[in-house]
C-alpha cells in the first residue's frame, strides 16, 4: 500500500484586525489535502492504515458518533485504499439516514449502533466479542486518537510557516495537537481550542499522549477553554454569523464543531491583546467541513460547505 504524499498550502490571511495588532496571520490548509479524507484525518489515518496494510489485515473498525468527520473518514478511506470497513456508532437506527452515515454506507462501511452505555463499553466488552465473530481486524479508536495517528499529526509541522510563532489548533481527543507540540519548536507555542464544555482537562491528556509517544518536547503548549460555545456541537447566532462572514472575507469554509471556534477565539484572543505584535500566528485547518451538513440537519442554521 502506497499512501501518497501531499504538502498543505500555508496560506496568509489579511483583516484590519491583523493589520491593527502587528501580526501575520496563516492558515494551514490540511482540508484541502483530500475530498473526502479530509484534514487531520488524512494526517491520524496515514500510519494507523500503513501498519494494517504491512500485516496484511482487510478490515478496519472503528467508533464514532452520527455525525462523525472520522467516520466519514475511515469509510472514504476504506473505499480508496481496499479496506473492509465497520462503524461502530453511538446512536440509533433512525441514524442511518443522516448525511455522513448514508455516505459512509454508501462507500461500503458496514454501520453497527449503540445506546450511549453500550458504546461506553466497546472496547471492553464488544470489541472481544467481534474478534470471535470476524477474526483478525485493526481496531482504531475514536478519532484516530494513538500513538499512530500522532506519529501523522507530527508532519503538519513540516508544512507551517517557518517563522511561526504561534500554532493553533481544535481539539477533540487532543492527538492532533499532541502531534503538533510533539514536531514543534522550542520558539513555538501550541495552542489548544477544545470542542467540548470544560475542556481543561485536555492539558492532562495531551501530556499523557506525548508521554506515549516517549518524545522530548521542547514547545509550550496551552489549552484555551474560553470557546467552547456551551460543548460539543454547541453553537449560537454569534458563532454562526462569524463562520459565515469569514467565508465571504477570506473564501474559506469552517466547521462550526472545530475550526469555527478556533477562529472565533483567535479573533478575540487578538482584541484582548494576548499576542505579542511581530507574532507570526498559524491556525491549523482540520478540515472536518461536512459535519456542518449535520448541524444544517438538526439545528436549520446556515454554514458554508
Amino acid at each position: 500500500m502506497n499512501w501518497p504524499p501531499k504538502k498543505s498550502v500555508s496560506q496568509q490571511l489579511f483583516h484590519p484586525l491583523f493589520e491593527e495588532k502587528g501580526v501575520e496571520v496563516f492558515m494551514l490548509r490540511d482540508d484541502l489535502l483530500h475530498p473526502g479524507i479530509s484534514g487531520n484525518k488524512w494526517r491520524k489515518l496515514k500510519y494507523n492504515l500503513l501498519s494494517v496494510a504491512e500485516v496484511g489485515i482487510k478490515t478496519v473498525v472503528t467508533v464514532g458518533g452520527s455525525h462523525s468527520n472520522h467516520i466519514a473518514a475511515v469509510a472514504e478511506a476504506g473505499k480508496v485504499f481496499g479496506f473492509q470497513t465497520i462503524g461502530l456508532i453511538r446512536g440509533y437506527e433512525a441514524y442511518r439516514s443522516n448525511t455522513t452515515l448514508k455516505k459512509a454506507a454508501e462507500l461500503g462501511m458496514e454501520i453497527r449502533f449503540f445506546s450511549k452505555e453500550e458504546f461506553n463499553r466497546i472496547e471492553s466488552d464488544y470489541l472481544p466479542k467481534l474478534k470471535m465473530e470476524l477474526g483478525a481486524f485493526s481496531y482504531v479508536p475514536m478519532g484516530g486518537g494513538n500513538v499512530l495517528g500522532m506519529k501523522g499529526c507530527v508532519e503538519i509541522n513540516e508544512d507551517i510557516h517557518p517563522e511561526t510563532t504561534h500554532i493553533l489548533t481544535a481539539c477533540g481527543t487532543g492527538s492532533t495537537m499532541a502531534g503538533i507540540v510533539a514536531g514543534a519548536k522550542q520558539s513555538q507555542c501550541v495552542l489548544g481550542f477544545p470542542a467540548m464544555k470544560n475542556g481543561g482537562f485536555m492539558q492532562a491528556d495531551v501530556s499523557q499522549f506525548l508521554k506515549e509517544f516517549g518524545k522530548v518536547v521542547k514547545a509550550d503548549f496551552e489549552i484555551i477553554t474560553a470557546y467552547d460555545f456551551g460543548g460539543f456541537a454547541k453553537l449560537n447566532p454569534g458563532l454562526v454569523d462569524f463562520i459565515n462572514e469569514f467565508k465571504r472575507d477570506h473564501d474559506i469554509s469552517l466547521d462550526a464543531v472545530y475550526n469555527g471556534k478556533m477562529m472565533f477565539g483567535l479573533f478575540d484572543l487578538l482584541k484582548k491583546d494576548y499576542f505579542k505584535k511581530g507574532s507570526v500566528i498559524s491556525a491549523i485547518h482540520t478540515g472536518g467541513v461536512q459535519g456542518n451538513l449535520g448541524l444544517m440537519e438538526k439545528k436549520g442554521v446556515v454554514l458554508p460547505l
